[in-house]
């Protein structure tokens, strides 16, 4: 954010991505919906699964005693989760088969790990500078939420 609380990256990196599509549009027109497409699919795929990765450690957790129970429970967990991620899998496995789009999607994934990797180092300082803050914020509050002990009251 910058100072104006104008989020600055997210406003270059769409219009990144937009001048991407305008190029893609224009050297192979034919291909770029398709391309478009399977790029998304990726997003969409990978938000699944760690969806589904992170009911699997909660449940985990909540097994432990790590965590408190919830009231919804996946049905027919834990098998579910793992015949989602199976499912998930089997998709790009299949999207790695459709030549030439679907390959090259497939293929692009360690670069888009490092490019996310390389992301996170650049912003993790003002990441957990923000987490402190909030967090200070948090308890700071808190302790204002306590009601004042009068004199005269025990102590325990």
């Amino acid at each position: 954010m910058s100072s104006q609380q104008v989020p600055y990256a997210g406003i270059l990196v769409t219009i990144g991505v937009y001048v991407i599509g305008v190029v893609l549009n224009y050297y192979v027109p034919s291909q770029v919906f398709e391309i478009v497409l399977n790029v998304a699919s990726l997003g969409i795929i990978s938000s699944w699964a760690f969806i589904v990765v992170c009911q699997l450690r909660l449940r985990k957790a909540i097994k432990e005693g790590k965590a408190d129970d919830v009231s919804f429970k996946l049905p027919g967990a834990p098998f579910t989760s793992w015949l989602t991620l199976l499912f998930l899998a089997s998709v790009l496995v299949l999207m790695a088969f459709d030549y030439p789009n679907g390959t090259y999607t497939i293929a692009s994934i360690p670069l888009i790990a490092v490019i996310l990797v390389l992301g996170w180092f650049g912003v993790r300082k003002r990441v957990n500078a923000v987490a402190q803050t909030e967090h200070d914020h948090l308890h700071t509050h808190d302790d204002d939420a306590q009601p004042a002990k009068l004199a005269d009251e025990p102590s325990h």
